[in-house]
This record gives C-alpha cells, sequence and structure tokens, in this order.
C-alpha cells in the first residue's frame, strides 16, 4: 500500500493505542489492557518497518549498512529520551496530584498524533522496483 498509507495507519493505531491506555483504570480488564497494549504494538511495528524499508531503500547500496545503523540508533535514542521526559512529568505531578499518569498518556498520545504530519508526507505508492543494470564491458571500466 506503500510507505505513506502504511505509516499513517501504523501512527493512528498507536495514538489509539496510547490513548485507550490512558482511559484504563486500576480495575481495568487484562482484555481491555492486552488490546490496548496490542494496538500501540500494531501501530509500532507497522510505522518501524516502514520506516526501516523507507530510509535503507532510498539509500546507495553501499551506504545501506551505515544508514540502517543511523536508523536504528535514532530509534533507540528517541524512546529513552520520551520515557525520560514521561517519567519526570509523572514524577512531578504525582505530589500535587496524587496521580501518577493523570494527564501524562494523553499528552502522550497527542505526541504520537503529530506523527502523522511526518507520515503523511512519504510517498504515497510502492517503492519501484530496482531494474537489472548491464554488465560492463571490458573496455568500459
Amino acid at each position: 500500500h506503500g510507505p505513506r498509507r502504511t505509516a499513517v495507519a501504523g501512527t493512528a493505531l498507536a495514538a489509539l493505542g496510547v490513548a485507550c491506555v490512558a482511559r484504563l483504570g486500576p480495575d481495568g480488564s487484562w482484555t481491555a489492557t492486552g488490546a490496548a497494549f496490542a494496538l500501540v504494538g500494531a501501530g509500532f511495528a507497522a510505522v518501524m518497518v516502514t520506516a526501516t524499508g523507507t530510509v535503507v531503500g532510498d539509500a546507495p547500496a553501499r551506504y545501506a549498512g551505515v544508514v540502517g545503523g543511523l536508523k536504528q540508533t535514532v530509534m533507540n535514542i528517541g524512546p529513552s529520551l520520551g520515557i525520560a521526559v514521561a517519567a519526570g512529568v509523572t514524577a512531578v505531578e504525582a505530589p500535587a496530584t496524587g496521580s501518577t499518569l493523570g494527564s501524562t498518556l494523553p499528552v502522550m498520545a497527542g505526541l504520537v498524533v503529530l506523527g502523522l504530519l511526518p507520515a503523511s508526507l512519504l510517498p504515497a505508492g510502492p517503492a519501484p522496483r530496482p531494474t537489472a543494470q548491464p554488465a560492463a564491458e571490458a573496455g568500459d571500466a
């Protein structure tokens, strides 16, 4: 379906999942909790596979490994920073309100929704398949 549709759908699923997690209470059922986290996981998986395919697929073959490594590094740093910020916001919020996740998860869902903008800028159609290049003749080198 192309990177745009896949990334937009994945981002929407992840945002919906985080919003569902935000609505869970302490007495939430395990099925509701599992369904909410399944939405987050499905959305995250769709976005990550699309990001890898798009970034590495557009890189020249000789740089594909470096590009893939940089993408993976960014994908490790981003969530680490996000978790640190969310934990910091939660720690500040908890003494004042008695809640540990009261407004943090809806804010996080809103931040995931912001991911729809870059996702909507991706190419619409599937990436073109590479064509075979003719073998170089002996005198072309």
